[in-house]
C-alpha cells in the first residue's frame, strides 16, 4: 500500500511541476497558435493533476483542511483588486 501511495504523490509532484512548466510555455509562446497549444496542454494536464488529487483524497492520503469562510472572504477582497500600471 505505500508503495502506490509514494508512486501517486510522485505522479501528483510531477504533474504540478509540469503545470507551472506548461503556465510558462503559454505566456512566453511567439504565436497565438503556439500559445493555443500550450494552452490546450496546460488543460489536459490540469485535469490528470486533478484527477490524481481526487484519487489520493479518496484514499485518504491527500487531507484538506476546510477553510473558514472569513479566510475565504479575505483572500477574495485582498486577490480582487486589481492592480494598476503606473
Amino acid at each position: 500500500m505505500r508503495q502506490e501511495q509514494d508512486l501517486f504523490n510522485d505522479i501528483l509532484v510531477s504533474e504540478k511541476h509540469l503545470c507551472t512548466t506548461y503556465e510558462t510555455a503559454v505566456t512566453e509562446a511567439a504565436t497565438p497558435n503556439i500559445r493555443k497549444e500550450f494552452e490546450q496542454v496546460l488543460n489536459d494536464t490540469l485535469c490528470i493533476q486533478d484527477d490524481v488529487f481526487k484519487a489520493m483524497s479518496e484514499r485518504g492520503w491527500y487531507k484538506v483542511e476546510q477553510a473558514q469562510q472569513t479566510k475565504i472572504d479575505e483572500a477574495k477582497n485582498k486577490y480582487a483588486k486589481k492592480p494598476t500600471l503606473n
